[in-house]
């Protein structure tokens, strides 16, 4: 498929497959780790998408590379036009299931996006810990300042 307009037609097929998995930009652009600005400039075809989020948007939506760049093929890479990734929010509750589901999730992304999810949430991780700390640290003088 050949277009004079090559980032807007790959913008609207990032705009379909949000869309189809029934997600707000914001919140795709959340699990991308990108700007809701950014993802609104790609689905409008203001910008061309890197190859990283291509890479991490393909694996983490299982749309076909394909299919996202050209429009041709199948939407998704599973059978039947349907994704294959599972979805973690259906997982079954317990925390060691949804594990399996976000190990069986990262080990289908490229090593460089993997690594940059893994960094950023062990960054958050140890953010939340010291906001913890530091709300306890403000709790406890609270406490000791009306003693």
């Amino acid at each position: 498929m050949s277009t004079d307009l090559p980032y807007i037609t790959t913008g609207v097929r990032v705009r379909q497959v949000r869309k189809h998995l029934r997600l707000a930009q914001q919140s795709l652009a959340d699990r991308l780790g990108v700007s809701r600005s950014y993802l609104g400039d790609i689905e409008r075809g203001r910008c061309a998408p890197s190859s990283a989020f291509l890479s991490v948007f393909t694996s983490m939506t299982d749309a076909s590379a394909d299919w996202v760049m050209t429009g041709e093929g199948a939407m998704w890479r599973g059978e039947a036009g349907r994704p294959v990734a599972p979805d973690l929010a259906a997982a079954p509750d317990g925390d060691d299931q949804r594990v399996k589901v976000l190990l069986d999730l990262l080990g289908r992304l490229d090593p460089r996006a993997r690594d940059a999810i893994l960094s950023d949430a062990i960054s958050r991780a140890t953010m939340a810990e010291q906001v913890d700390d530091l709300r306890r640290a403000v709790l406890d003088l609270d406490a000791k300042r009306r003693a």
